[in-house]
């Protein structure tokens, strides 16, 4: 996220009618390639697909058969993928851009004229005496879209949302889209694309949308725009706003004759504001785009999910959809918009629904019983209990975990309790032992956290580029060391005594593509014999994921180039197994790793631990990895304010 994007995210915040397009670079067929400022939240960012079959038969000469190559259906190899470095999906729509033919000047300012020959740029770059001029490239499909969100545009000024036909009044009866919405048409209209991996690679179809190498799809206007002879109906909504905490209900009803193919689709658009070039995260409004089915059943959105086959609730793109691809006929669909963190105020959105739909007279949201006895959230019409308590209304004690006299006067630390994506800044504490609390409800399970408490001292070992081999502390922190890292570093360390490894990133910022972090997984205790774990090499600024191994060692190896450098990263690394929820007896060692354990947590969760490292005076607990339910999911942190802190054990090998 450059200055460059910023300043663009910066104007159509500023103008909330304005919509940039951006040809979103020509570097694929390789993931996270979009180029700058196509990497802008607000902008619509645009890939490139193939052309259709008839224009490459006529174009080439070649008749082309049954093979899926040279199909409208496709994407180009060349187009690039996303994501950003921050995570985000880019491009956002695709447009055809390869082999397009227009119009082309004979070169002469004199004589306004074209060409007077037919022939190829590629073929004759340096005479441009051709009529027509084909040219490949993102910069090809950019025009295309940009037609037609002046099309999508012109449907609203013009008021065609009102009958289906032209407004004979488009003054009294026209609106004036907001940026965000003609973005919300456009990616609303999208249809999946087939994509190669690789220039030779087969061509296969995203297992979900949107997919990082064409974001939401080929656009195909068709799909969107709502006439009088539509089979569809679409509704809108414009510069709604929302306020911080607020939460907004949309209803729609299928109709009963709506056929089972008739997806249902809603897509919501915000214009964020700017964010702060070289972040790690760029967003800063998040709002989130929940859909309850009539079943009770939920959607979230963009419909991501973890490697375990959970739920990822979106928290990095201002662009969220949900697709129901076939709803119940008859069927009533809640659509609410969240507004989870709103700094800087109110925000306004815009909202696009497709499909046999119509919005009912009444539009409620479900009510929970006894309003959860004041011992809870309703939440979507189920009561999502605070810890201690459980039951539909949450008027049910749960047992305690540990023996309550461990903490007797518990004072919350600040901002706590923790929820989200954001891990808050490390807690430090001399007034007692720190309770850890962690709960869950009955609905989305994430990624979960992971914690790491130091006992006072010095903290955890620290092992830089001119401390490089084997180590051999049970925890420490890795890092290429203070300052940005040098020029053609190659620094490498093996972590881990053959059980249970977990590394975990806290600081990351390499050069994109050139400056790498390989961590591998050794195969043999010599590590002689390794292979790169998921995801491996790492590069760019966003966080990777924290890696454990149940057994072996890992391998990690920081190479750079010869030209740009950045500030590196750090690391967490702890050898043995973190103490997981069902752990009862009070943490007592020098350093350790506390987590809701492996893989998304459970559902209706409570966990509990006392941080009580033998002989520390100061206690220090720094949260790793955070994604969890915002507001419903929870992390809670107290200090045992008034409890002793812990006598120094003279059996403790590892003192603070």
């Amino acid at each position: 996220y450059t200055t460059t994007a910023m300043e663009f995210d910066a104007f159509m915040h500023e103008h909330d009618d304005y919509l940039v397009l951006v040809a979103a670079g020509n570097d694929g067929p390789s993931f996270a390639t979009v180029g700058d400022p196509a990497t802008a939240k607000n902008n619509l960012a645009i890939g490139a697909g193939e052309n259709a079959r008839e224009a490459y038969n006529e174009y080439d000469g070649t008749t082309y058969g049954d093979e899926q190559a040279k199909r409208a259906e496709n994407l180009v190899f060349f187009s690039s993928r996303g994501p950003t470095a921050d995570g985000r999906f880019k491009p956002d729509v695709v447009c055809p851009g390869d082999d397009i033919r227009s119009a082309c000047s004979d070169g002469s300012l004199d004589t306004n004229q074209c060409g007077s020959q037919v022939e190829n740029y590629y073929d004759n770059k340096d005479r441009p005496e051709g009529v027509v001029l084909g040219m490949s490239g993102t910069s090809m499909a950019t025009p295309l879209c940009a037609g037609a969100a002046a099309l999508v545009r012109q449907y609203f000024r013009e008021g065609f949302f009102v009958s289906g036909d032209k407004s004979a009044d488009p003054a009294a009866d026209g609106h004036n889209p907001s940026s965000a919405l003609v973005k919300a048409m456009m990616i609303q209209s999208g249809e999946p694309l087939h994509f190669q991996e690789s220039m030779d690679g087969g061509y296969q179809l995203p297992p979900r949308m949107p997919h990082l190498s064409q974001g939401f799809g080929r656009v195909n206007l068709e799909n969107v725009l709502w006439f009088a002879d539509s089979d569809f109906a679409m509704v809108f909504k414009d510069r709604v706003e929302i306020a911080p905490a607020g939460s907004d209900l949309h209803c729609f009803t299928i109709d009963d004759d709506a056929p089972a193919d008739r997806p249902f689709r809603v897509t919501l658009v915000w214009t964020d504001p700017p964010g702060t070039p070289g972040t790690d995260r760029s967003l800063v409004h998040n709002l989130d785009l929940v859909v309850q089915g009539p079943a009770g059943e939920f959607e979230y959105g963009n419909q991501q999910v973890d490697a375990d086959g959970g739920a990822i609730v979106d928290d990095i793109n201002n662009v969220e959809q949900v697709t129901i691809p076939a709803p119940w006929a008859g069927g009533n669909y809640r659509v609410y918009v969240i507004a989870r963190d709103l700094p800087l105020g109110p925000q306004k959105y815009s909202l696009v629904a497709t499909g046999q739909i119509s919005e009912p007279v009444v539009c409620e949201e479900p009510t929970c019983p006894d309003e959860c006895s004041g011992h809870g959230q309703c939440k979507f019409g189920t009561c999502s209990c605070f810890f201690g308590w459980e039951g539909e209304a949450c008027a049910d004690t749960t047992a305690p975990i540990l023996d309550p006299a461990l903490c007797e006067t518990p004072v919350t630390v600040s901002d706590s309790p923790f929820s989200g994506s954001l891990a808050p800044a490390p807690i430090v504490t001399s007034a007692g032992p720190i309770r850890l609390r962690f709960k869950s409800d009955g609905s989305v399970q994430q990624g979960g956290f992971l914690a790491m408490y130091s006992g006072g001292g010095a903290g955890p070992p620290e092992k830089t580029c001119s401390d490089t081999g084997e180590v051999t502390s049970s925890v420490g922190v890795l890092t290429d060391g203070p300052g940005n890292y040098g020029n053609m570093e190659d620094c490498q360390w093996i972590i881990g005594d053959g059980g249970a490894v977990t590394l975990s990133f806290t600081e990351f910022d390499l050069e994109q593509g050139w400056d790498l972090l390989y961590v591998r997984a050794c195969a043999n205790a010599a590590c002689t014999q390794h292979a790169n774990v998921p995801g491996s090499p790492f590069s760019g600024s966003a966080l990777p994921p924290a890696i454990s191994v149940a057994a072996g060692r890992l391998l990690v190896r920081l190479k750079s180039d010869s030209s740009i450098t950045r500030e590196g990263f750090s690391a967490v690394f702890y050898t043995g197994a973190a103490a997981g929820c069902g752990t009862t007896a009070p943490l007592t060692g020098s350093f350790g790793l506390v987590t809701d354990g492996p893989g998304p947590y459970d559902a209706n969760m409570e966990c509990e631990w006392l941080i009580a490292p033998d002989g520390a005076t100061q206690i220090s607990l720094t949260v790793l990895e955070l994604s969890t339910e915002v507001a419903y999911d929870t992390i809670h942190v107290d200090v045992c304010d008034g409890s002793p802190m812990p006598t120094p054990d003279p059996d403790d090998p590892n003192p603070p």
